[in-house]
């Protein structure tokens, strides 16, 4: 298979065989971009920690949720992942428009 270079922006209202209302899609996408910048945070907070916690979250309810919210977004879980991984490993602190930016417009993924 071949790795795309850009992620695909979110343009479908289908996810998990069941249809997404455009407004609820956009609202879903506004959570899982707020958790991004509160992950993103360079100063330790309790915001930070469960962000994190969030995102990071690999094989219990939290993690399943989490996989939920981002397919009713309209984004892959690994995607915010690795995006978030890689903003922390690079020391940036993401705003907000930045990261709508990056999860409605598409983002180089490696």
């Amino acid at each position: 298979l071949k790795q795309k270079k850009y992620a695909d922006p979110p343009n479908s209202l289908e996810h998990g065989g069941r249809r997404v209302a455009e407004p609820e899609r956009l609202l879903y996408l506004a959570v899982v971009a707020q958790t991004i910048v509160d992950a993103t945070q360079l100063k330790a907070s309790k915001w930070r920690t469960q962000a994190r916690g969030i995102i990071f979250s690999v094989a219990d309810v939290t993690a399943e949720h989490f996989a939920l919210l981002c397919d009713y977004a309209g984004m892959e879980p690994g995607f915010v992942v690795r995006f978030t991984k890689k903003a922390i490993s690079d020391g940036h602190a993401l705003p907000r428009n930045t990261v709508s930016r990056a999860l409605t417009l598409g983002y180089e993924d490696e």
